[in-house]
């Protein structure tokens, strides 16, 4: 499973949907994300609760250590997938309206054969796999 920008926001801000995303890492035979990814995350966290981005940082880092995470390079296929995600699926182009980090997650998610871990309504609106 790779696990996008928006569930990890929501386990760490506590949203909703936390507990359900923490069951699914905790059930999923491999877990993925990017460090794309996890920019996103701290940034969004860091805004979300007026802490530092190396707070934020530190959180992110001692979750994904504790649900073993492994961290995916970004290649020439990652890359070809992320702009045909937004040629699909981008801002201006889509209803899903996905942005960079959408489609580098899209992409990931693809390249890896997995499913996607995210929380929202844009990737349903593509034809990535849901975790």
């Amino acid at each position: 499973m790779f696990v996008d920008a928006s569930a990890w926001r929501a386990i760490l801000l506590a949203e909703a949907e936390s507990e359900v995303f923490m069951a699914k890492l905790a059930d999923a035979p491999v877990v993925l994300t990017s460090a794309i990814a996890g920019w996103e995350t701290v940034r969004a966290v860091a805004r979300a609760t007026s802490r530092s981005q190396y707070e934020a940082a530190d959180r992110l880092d001692e979750l994904q250590r504790s649900a073993g995470v492994r961290l995916v390079p970004l290649g020439q296929a990652e890359q070809a997938l992320a702009l045909e995600a937004h040629a699909r699926f981008g801002k201006g182009v889509h209803p899903a309206k996905l942005n960079m980090g959408d489609c580098f997650s899209y992409a990931c998610a693809k390249a890896h054969d997995v499913p996607l871990l995210y929380k929202g309504g844009d990737f349903a609106l593509t034809d990535i796999e849901a975790a």
